[in-house]
């Protein structure tokens, strides 16, 4: 049930259905997912390893405020992580993420490109199949939680910077031909544009 409820949670701060700031009151949730306070006390602790939420003794638990400084850091660890994906998913990429992100291509040429959701969703699933492609439970478990946060920010600030149909198919080559420089080059070009363009709708929430 815990993990039911941590998903749950985790699923309405990523997409904004809980705003930074919101209160995150254990005695209604409790109430809501009919629980003791116990198993959401634990979920309240693991958001805050997640930097999705922040708890304050006598206070309580509210949803993380966006904090660009931390952004900024939150980029750097990132593009160490890409690195480390740009040279394990090459070598243990199977033909059915590699057929995952030919459908994922597909999907995006069908999508307007006004349509900010569908981008974003397209995005996750992007850089899903990416992290899983390195088979390095560690990696990506990391890069899920941090990839939760650019979503986040995303929603919040209405960034169109997902990965383009270039991206895709550019990045399938690259899987294709075993080219880890090539693809280091692709996914820190993306993080970089997405910062960039974070950065500045972040001054203006």
């Amino acid at each position: 049930m815990r993990d039911k409820i941590l998903k749950a949670l985790r699923e309405r701060i990523v997409h904004v259905e809980l705003k930074p700031g919101d209160p995150l009151n254990e005695k209604k949730l409790a109430g809501e997912f009919n629980v003791s306070r116990t198993p959401i006390r634990e979920v309240l602790f693991l958001l805050e390893a997640e930097g999705l939420a922040t708890i304050r003794r006598n206070q309580g638990a509210r949803v993380s405020d966006i904090n660009l400084s931390y952004y900024k850091e939150l980029v750097e660890f990132r593009l160490l992580l890409e690195r480390g994906i740009a040279r394990l998913a090459p070598q243990n990429v199977t033909t059915e993420q590699i057929a995952e992100l030919e459908e994922l291509k597909l999907r995006i040429k069908a999508t307007a490109p006004d349509d900010t959701d569908e981008l974003t969703a397209c995005d996750r699933v992007f850089h899903r199949i990416v992290r899983e492609a390195t088979n390095n439970s560690l990696l990506i478990k990391q890069m899920a939680i941090i990839n939760n946060q650019f979503t986040r920010v995303a929603r919040l600030i209405s960034s169109k910077s997902v990965n383009s149909l270039s991206d895709v198919e550019e990045l399938i080559q690259a899987l294709k031909n075993k080219d880890s420089q090539q693809m280091e080059k692709i996914l820190e070009t993306h993080i970089r544009v997405f910062f960039k363009a974070m950065a500045k709708g972040t001054m203006t929430l």
